[in-house]
């Protein structure tokens, strides 16, 4: 098994541990009951994704040294971790559990679909999060490694097209500025690029585009059409990526 492999495969380990934890979780938002217990089913939420998200970043850790020792590169090498945007989760959380709650029900819509809407979306945000730990110290180690050239995106057996482009021929990402794009329960994960070894192509001017944070409308249409292109098959103006 490939360091790769090896890493994907903790993730998606520690990807399943943290949504049995979210799943145990998710009955204490009572719809009887949104603004008594929804304050507390959003911070105990918050503090499960904190934990993944650490776990993933310690995962990542190992196997960005396990991947520089399999480049040739003994020497040690030590960088700043991000870490998690609490405020950011809290607000996602918010919106998509107790605020969606009482929208779909003034809505008319059945209890039992509110609570499988609410689960699919909040547990989604929170999943992606928490993988971000490790999305973000690959980042960080391309940023602070003078010997990492930047990152690569490995997708999942079942990637999305948009996720299947932004990694298409193995692209590099080397400017600081690009993010790991990932939407809510996106699997991709990062590998490191470092000097001396087989580098690959730097990523396209399109697929830089499309690891921006924010898109003008003009971003936007020039991102379709490089999508468009790159699987012509299944056109996506009608839902955007």
């Amino acid at each position: 098994m490939s360091l790769n492999d090896q890493y994907r495969r903790e993730q998606r380990e520690l990807n399943r541990e943290a949504l049995l934890r979210l799943a145990a979780l998710f009955p204490a938002l009572d719809l009887n009951a949104i603004d008594a217990t929804g304050p507390g089913w959003v911070l105990a939420a918050e503090q499960i994704t904190a934990g993944h998200y650490a776990a993933s970043q310690s995962l990542a850790q190992r196997a960005y040294e396990a991947q520089r020792s399999a480049a040739g590169l003994i020497d040690h090498v030590s960088f700043v971790l991000p870490g998690m945007d609490g405020a950011k989760l809290r607000a996602s959380l918010t919106f998509k559990g107790p605020y969606a709650a009482k929208k779909l029900l003034s809505q008319g819509v059945p209890p039992a679909e509110v609570r499988r809407l609410l689960f699919g979306a909040t547990t989604g945000r929170a999943l992606r999060t928490g993988l971000d730990g490790g999305r973000d110290t690959f980042r960080a180690g391309a940023d602070q490694d003078p010997k990492c050239v930047g990152w690569k995106r490995i997708t999942s057996a079942g990637a999305c097209r948009f996720c299947r482009f932004l990694a298409d021929r193995g692209a590099v990402y080397m400017e600081s500025t690009a993010i790991f794009a990932a939407h809510d329960n996106c699997m991709c994960t990062a590998a490191a690029v470092f000097k001396g070894g087989e580098i690959g192509p730097e990523a396209s001017v399109e697929q830089y585009l499309g690891s921006r944070k924010t898109r003008t409308p003009k971003d936007r249409e020039r991102l379709l059409d490089a999508l468009e292109a790159f699987e012509p098959r299944l056109p996506v103006r009608a839902g955007r990526a």
